[in-house]
């Protein structure tokens, strides 16, 4: 199955010590940020290039190159569409960002809506250019906030290299939300077809949730251990093996 974890869960001062964690917890695949993994990382090609084959001589992959910007900034905007050609460096299944930092203004809401398709749209035609593939994760707190905005957004920008981040805690929209299995089955409802990993930050690996029975069933999805570490990460590690 396809286990994986944030790289900046698993404290390392270079991407060879990185590695060679990673696979003594029986891990090949990662969801990467350099510069939280590796502080003050000096982006640019050669770096990414020598990164990319620290990791492809371990055989480690990069599941998730994570660009998390504000899409509706021009900053945010400029951020992701340079990371688009270091995400293809690394060979990454995906690069994804949410989609802005903060719920909309009620009253700019379809106006942010309309930005939002047109960003997507010229991501993912820059990403295809180069083989790469994008993905959005929902976030309740965010202006793509709910499952059912996810999918209108993956008809609008009707682009066959969008994709979706499944990430069941960041849907709930208080700490003891009691939809925590519906809205997380929803989204497998509506998409399962776009969704290429699942974030995991629980260290019980729920067997009955929706998001996990998916990543079981699909056999390609990944299922990414995030905000565990120590014991917590060994523990999710060692009960998604035995699912």
């Amino acid at each position: 199955m396809n286990l994986g974890v944030r790289g900046h869960d698993v404290p390392s001062e270079s991407a060879e010590l990185l590695c060679q964690k990673l696979c003594q917890l029986g891990l090949r695949e990662i969801q990467l940020v350099a510069h939280k993994s590796f502080p003050n990382f000096p982006y640019g090609k050669e770096a990414i290039t020598k990164l990319a084959q620290t990791l492809d001589r371990y055989g480690i992959r990069v599941a998730v190159y994570g660009c998390y910007v504000d899409p509706l900034t021009d900053a945010g905007k400029a951020r992701f569409l340079e990371h688009i050609e270091y995400a293809k460096i690394l060979n990454a299944g995906v690069i994804a960002t949410e989609s802005g930092v903060c719920l909309a203004d009620p009253s700019k809401e379809a106006e942010d809506y309309a930005n939002l398709v047109e960003v997507f749209r010229q991501f993912t035609a820059h990403a295809a250019s180069m083989g790469v593939n994008v993905a959005i994760e929902t976030v309740s707190v965010h202006p793509i906030s709910t499952p059912e905005k996810t999918r209108r957004l993956l008809t609008d920008v009707a682009a066959d290299n969008l994709f979706v981040i499944l990430d069941p805690m960041n849907l709930n929209h208080c700490a003891d939300d009691p939809k925590f299995y519906e809205h997380s089955q929803k989204a497998v409802d509506l998409y399962a077809d776009r969704i290429v990993a699942v974030h995991w930050k629980q260290p019980e690996v729920l067997k009955d949730h929706p998001a996990i029975r998916f990543w079981k069933e699909s056999g390609r999805a990944v299922l990414i251990a995030e905000g565990l570490m120590d014991q917590n990460l060994e523990s999710f590690v060692a009960q998604a093996n035995t699912l």
